[in-house]
């Protein structure tokens, strides 16, 4: 399913500044527009679930696990059914901290159910030490070396740029996160400021040109192919360009 994200977005390829940099906006991004389903509106407030899930990584980070599972449980009775792949898997690493194995493992089963298919990273994942000692833990593998095979064969020739897009997406809003939280304090004018806007137009003429490659050779690749993070990376990439470049994919 689609995956709302917090996003921090510009305006004609330039950083927003004064009031409308605390502008955040929950997107669900389509390769053409900018919605929201009227039937996603009516069964899932995505503020709310954003908002506890972004609690919930932050206690995670801070190492307070018992309160981030909890702050994940009280997400999800906002999303229902409706939580995205990879959410109910962080969910389970905040119980397994905390010893409660039942609850990991449920969590976790609803994730592979949702779609989970990141095995390397599930057998790498030092929180589990607990659950890799339990019977069913091969079942659980199994299950998720399923769902990549599935995915491989979805994705087809996309499989090495999904990645590719990912890593777009991480570096498109790494220096926007920083910059943001660093002017309110500095100024526009301070020299570290001024490097974190440098460095974020570098990488924007980067990423740009990787991006262009894909969209000239294949267009916009739908979402359910790609996934949401990959597709996100597409439309921001093509956001935060300049206008010519807008014009030129935006119609597409």
């Amino acid at each position: 399913m689609l995956k709302p994200v917090t996003i921090l977005i510009t305006k004609n390829g330039q950083p927003i500044s004064g009031r409308d940099m605390t502008y955040r906006i929950i997107l669900i991004i389509f390769p053409l527009c900018l919605t929201f389903s009227a039937k996603t509106q009516e069964t899932v407030d995505w503020n709310a679930y954003m908002k506890l899930l972004q609690k919930a990584d932050t206690l995670f980070q801070k190492k307070y696990f018992a309160e981030s599972a909890v702050a994940y449980s009280n997400a999800f009775t906002f999303s229902n059914q409706h939580f995205s792949e990879g959410d109910r898997y962080k969910a389970a690493r905040a119980w397994a901290k905390v010893g409660q194995l039942d609850s990991a493992k449920a969590n976790l089963k609803l994730d592979i159910e949702a779609g989970f298919y990141k095995l390397d990273m599930l057998k790498k994942e030092s929180s589990f030490s607990q659950l890799k000692k339990q019977k069913d833990w091969k079942t659980i593998l199994n299950n998720v070396e399923m769902n990549l095979q599935i995915q491989n064969k979805k994705l087809g020739k996309f499989k090495n740029i999904k990645p590719k897009l990912e890593n777009i997406l991480v570096l498109d809003q790494k220096f926007r996160k920083e910059y943001y939280i660093k002017l309110p304090a500095l100024g526009p004018n301070a020299d570290e400021t001024k490097k974190l806007l440098q460095q974020m137009n570098r990488t924007d003429r980067l990423n740009q040109k990787y991006i262009s490659k894909i969209l000239d050779e294949h267009g916009w690749v739908d979402y359910k192919i790609i996934g949401f993070e990959a597709s996100a990376a597409l439309f921001l990439v093509v956001q935060h360009a300049d206008s010519a470049t807008q014009e030129k994919y935006l119609p597409l």
